[in-house]
């Protein structure tokens, strides 16, 4: 089994706050993205950040995005800022994008 750490982003921002040591009554709340995302490096953990393009060229980890993705120029968008992986759900149940396109889009 694989524990893969997440960021669900909204605005740019962490949709839940990320507040290390709260149980301990220590750390400082944060949604900012990088600041998670590094958090979770430093655990050794991969991010799924949305701030795609920032995150890949600062961080030094595999980045696999799930959601959001609803066209085929956004596969193209996210190959090319150096996504490795991309989780199509809805965007291929929808019919918007389909199944063979996606994977010429990401070659």
């Amino acid at each position: 089994m694989l524990i893969i750490p997440s960021i669900d982003l909204a605005g740019g921002r962490s949709r839940i706050v990320h507040w290390p040591g709260a149980a301990a009554g220590i750390g400082a709340p944060s949604d900012r993205p990088e600041v998670i995302a590094e958090r979770f490096v430093a655990h050794g953990g991969t991010p799924d950040p949305g701030l795609v393009e920032r995150l890949v060229h600062d961080l030094d980890v595999e980045v696999v995005i799930a959601g959001g993705v609803t066209d085929l120029a956004g596969i193209f968008r996210l190959r090319d800022a150096g996504v490795t992986g991309i989780l199509l759900g809805e965007v291929l149940l929808s019919g918007r994008i389909e199944y063979p396109a996606a994977m010429e889009a990401a070659a």
